[in-house]
């Protein structure tokens, strides 16, 4: 997707180009940029760390948002040249919904190490020489007000309040390094390597991977690693390949949002178990398919073991669950945000189990039942076209 933007200042154009996929070559190709260079004086891009990789996500897919985030700095130093006025920057959106008439997609708390990652991905240098994206910036210390998510800007209305207020914000954050900061700290780490340093015995090259690693859990206030390496840096790049979107890690983190972070790992599994029931009482199991709920016809202890034993207690974890969103999203969002949230990742799943309950308790509730053959239902012979087919048999029990 292409936008143009008009700077207030000097009143130019910029050309501002978004692809959220990691093969970014795939969408802009080799042309479109030296179309856009003859038009345009500087060029923007835009990559995200939410909402961007399913309408439906709780949870983003860390590492797919840092692939694309490390794929536009590539792109943009090797076309940075073509442009008389350089690279204005590179934009981490953050979309909460994908329109109006969309659900709600992963929420700012559930992203905040997304946020974190993509973000020290963006400002951490390679190493010695390593081309810088002009006006890199995530949260300065100085800061004097926090800096809004962007959001779609069809859906200012529904924009959530501020995840916190301005001095505690800067109280949670002014442990945050400014990334010129790292940058110029880490290039001082790098450069102990270069050629006019010289060691007697070797000293380990810090990668950036490790320089990112280390700030991460930092910055998240994370519990020592297990996967630490003997160096005791923390090898996040090795837990991502393992876990990739779920980063259970960052459950036992302290950052803001990490309340509700935390409830929709025990959602996922709830809602796990719901559709696995689902699915083995109406496919797989025998005596509470569709067939057996339309004819009410089943055998009342199986209707015991296959929906009864199991229900009552998903229902009352996701009613434990919903309680927990509420108590951590209060702060954050209005009802509206909450409610709305709820409805679409709590509410179904207890409804799932709550049909399945009444149909089961329909079934035990018969006494006596027809003999078979079972009479079919005319609808199904109306509706798939069977009427010339079946034999021209009263449908009588």
């Amino acid at each position: 997707m292409v936008s143009i933007i008009i700077s207030d200042k000097n009143n130019v154009l910029s050309v501002k180009v978004w692809v959220y996929a990691e093969d970014v070559d795939r969408f802009v190709g080799w042309d479109a940029w030296d179309k856009y260079s003859r038009l345009f004086p500087t060029v923007w891009a835009a990559a995200a760390y939410k909402g961007a990789f399913g309408e439906s996500l709780t949870i983003p897919p860390l590492s797919r948002h840092a692939d694309n985030v490390a794929k536009w700095i590539e792109v943009i130093t090797r076309e940075s040249s073509k442009w008389s006025k350089g690279v204005g920057g590179l934009i981490l959106t953050g979309w909460q919904r994908y329109d109006h008439f969309a659900i709600l997609c992963e929420l700012l708390p559930a992203a905040v190490p997304s946020l974190v990652y993509n973000s020290l991905v963006l400002s951490t240098p390679s190493g010695i020489g390593s081309p810088a994206i002009r006006n890199r910036v995530f949260i300065d210390e100085n800061a004097t007000s926090s800096t809004p998510t962007l959001g779609n800007p069809s859906d200012e209305a529904e924009a959530p309040r501020a995840m916190l207020s301005t001095s505690r914000l800067n109280k949670r954050t002014a442990r945050i390094p400014h990334p010129r900061i790292l940058m110029n700290r880490d290039q001082d780490k790098l450069a102990r390597f270069g050629p006019n340093n010289n060691f007697r015995s070797p000293v380990q090259m810090v990668s950036k991977w490790d320089i990112i690693s280390r700030e991460f859990s930092q910055i998240l206030s994370c519990p020592p690693s297990h996967s630490s390496s003997g160096t005791g840096t923390f090898k996040l790049s090795m837990l991502l390949k393992e876990s990739d979107s779920d980063l259970s890690y960052a459950t036992r983190c302290n950052f803001p949002g990490v309340a509700f972070f935390r409830v929709l790992f025990r959602l996922r599994n709830i809602n796990s178990e719901v559709y696995q029931l689902e699915e083995k009482i109406e496919r797989k199991r025998g005596w509470m398919t569709p067939y057996n709920a339309r004819h009410n016809y089943s055998l009342p202890f199986r209707v015991n073991e296959v929906v009864l034993a199991e229900a009552p207690r998903l229902k009352q974890s996701l009613r434990l669950t919903a309680k927990s969103v509420v108590n951590s999203l209060a702060h954050i969002f209005d009802q509206w945000v909450v409610t709305e949230w709820i409805e679409q990742n709590v509410w179904e799943s207890w409804r799932i189990l709550d049909r399945l309950e009444k149909e089961g308790e329909k079934l035990k509730a018969m006494k006596v039942w027809p003999r078979r053959p079972v009479k079919y239902p005319e609808e199904m012979l109306n509706d798939l076209d069977l009427k010339g087919l079946i034999q021209n048999q009263p449908n009588e029990l």
